[in-house]
């Protein structure tokens, strides 16, 4: 009995603490989420705003393998959320003033912690949920591994919020600056331009053809070919992509209050996990002593002293080239690049083709609130799917998820009777995009758990090089293009995932009767008489 309350106090503190990270991180993502959609707007002359997202990820992708890990091994998960998220309030306070002196800076200190808090935080949900299960494991059956996808899939329910809130916040916010300013003279600039209303840029009668260099329905969604446009603006085309400057300031202001209140919560509230908490579980015979704060600071200041920044970069870079050629990691690579391109496709594809060139940018922020909306539900239900069917029954509900997705987008012709499409194609989107996060996420965890810090910044890598590519080609491609070379990736991706799972599933086997051969050994040489 005494044992049962322990451990269902030591549930309420893990609890509590996911809850905590998981809310201060969703407020702080949401606030570089509705930033970040706004970027191909607010910032479109000259590009300066995609050059700005392109420059954020291609750093990022560098400092995720020399910069993150040490971060997380010398000072610990939680600083390295912290340090991240000065990361995001840089790149938010330099778009009170975008030029390419103040932006692009402000994009690579981003882009060079980037990758600190999405790792930071996965190796703390890996923690949290390694501590509740090893406290609850003499009262349950359950598996570390389903503990920890229970943890992440609760932890993705909250990110996806952040997805919800902050487009929630650009749409409300606009839309009703201009609703509090329509005047007289907007109501003449109306009558001007016949074709479109204040609040949603849309095409009426004429669907089939060019109006005031608009593009028509026609080639809109799948057939969308940003080649043919992207490179011959004029003001009047990018007036109507501009939000209201005050209406900017007042956004980027509270954007900048919610990130600040969040990182104060998370410095004096938040617990620390153990740096190297992941290692010294490999180590140990005795895993609950993972988790004594005081040993924990002994053996951090002794690591400190015992090896030089330089020597520990040395021996990182090792790691992680080591890492890199593992058959494990070698599997799951592929499905981490897939979720990079799923990740900018969503970002530039989705947005620009499906929603503004259809029912207008002023609509973006409902189209991903509906997009966040279902991915943060499907998350929520995943915590009970993955347990209930297993993790290859998932991989293939993933996949199913995935080609509906695609097929849809593939074979839907825009036009303004079917509108309502634009927002159920974002619905499938969010839980095609949920499901594949909590695959990933878990897969990673389970398989690296002797290394989290390596794993997550490799994983951050990996997945970044993937955003990188799908930017790089969004202006030369045609969306129909680019979806039938993510449905290869993605087929590609699951097959390896599958193989990568069969080979865990024999390292796990193994690694057990190795050690309970050594434990029989230990046994036989304990009792044999002297």
């Amino acid at each position: 009995m005494a044992r049962q309350k322990q451990a269902e106090g030591q549930r309420v503190r893990t609890g509590r603490s996911l809850y905590s990270i998981g809310i201060t991180f969703t407020l702080c993502y949401s606030a570089l989420a509705g930033v970040l959609s706004l970027q191909s707007s607010m910032n479109v002359e000259d590009g300066l705003g995609s050059t700005s997202v392109m420059v954020i990820f291609i750093t990022s992708a560098f400092s995720a393998v020399l910069i993150v890990p040490n971060l997380i091994d010398f000072l610990g998960a939680k600083t390295a959320i912290v340090i991240g998220e000065f990361g995001f309030l840089a790149y938010i306070v330099a778009n009170f003033y975008p030029s390419w002196y103040t932006l692009i800076p402000a994009a690579i200190f981003h882009g060079l912690t980037e990758s600190a808090p999405w790792a930071g935080t996965s190796v703390y949900v890996s923690f949290l949920g390694d501590k509740r299960w090893m406290k609850r494991k003499s009262l349950s059956n359950d598996s570390r591994g389903s503990y920890i996808h229970r943890f992440f899939s609760q932890f993705w329910v909250m990110v996806g919020l952040g997805d919800l809130i902050g487009p929630g916040l650009v749409s409300l916010i606009l839309v009703a600056w201009k609703s509090l300013n329509h005047t007289n003279t907007e109501s003449s600039s109306q009558s001007d331009r016949p074709f479109y209303n204040a609040t949603v840029i849309s095409l009426t009668t004429e669907q089939d053809k060019n109006v005031n260099g608009v593009k028509s329905w026609s080639a809109c969604g799948a057939k969308d070919c940003p080649a043919t446009y992207a490179y011959n603006s004029t003001e009047e085309k990018l007036e109507k992509f501009l939000p209201n400057q005050i209406a900017i300031y007042i956004l980027l202001s509270l954007f900048v209050l919610i990130l600040l209140a969040s990182v104060f919560f998370q410095v004096y509230f938040l617990p620390r996990a153990p740096a190297k908490f992941d290692r010294q579980e490999s180590d140990r015979m005795d895993l609950e002593r993972i988790y004594s704060d005081e040993l924990n600071e002994i053996n951090r200041k002794v690591e400190f002293k015992r090896q030089t920044f330089l020597e520990q970069l040395q021996i990182q870079v090792k790691e992680f080239f080591l890492h890199l050629i593992s058959p494990l990691h070698l599997l799951v690579s592929p499905l981490l690049f897939y979720y990079g391109l799923f990740y900018g496709y969503r970002v530039t594809e989705y947005t620009r083709a499906f929603v503004s060139c259809t029912v207008g940018v002023e609509q973006l922020g409902i189209a991903m609130v509906i997009f966040s909306g279902c991915g943060a539900a499907m998350s929520g239900l995943c915590t009970w799917i993955i347990p209930a069917i297993g993790r290859r029954w998932f991989m293939g509900l993933v996949g199913v998820c995935h080609i509906t997705y695609y097929m849809v987008s593939l074979f839907w012709l825009p036009n303004p009777e079917s509108t309502w499409l634009v927002y159920f194609i974002g619905a499938l989107g969010g839980i095609g995009e949920l499901t594949l996060v909590n695959l990933y996420q878990g897969s990673v965890s389970l398989y690296f758990k002797d290394r989290l810090g390596i794993a997550y910044s490799t994983q951050n890598c990996v997945t970044n090089l993937g955003i990188s590519f799908i930017t790089g080609w969004s202006t030369s491609l045609c969306v129909y293009s680019k979806i039938y070379i993510q449905i290869g990736v993605m087929c590609l991706s699951l097959v390896c995932i599958g193989c990568a799972e069969v080979l865990f599933d024999r390292y796990d086997k193994q690694k057990t009767k190795t050690r309970l051969l050594a434990v029989k050994q230990k046994s036989n040489i304990a009792t044999c008489p002297t």
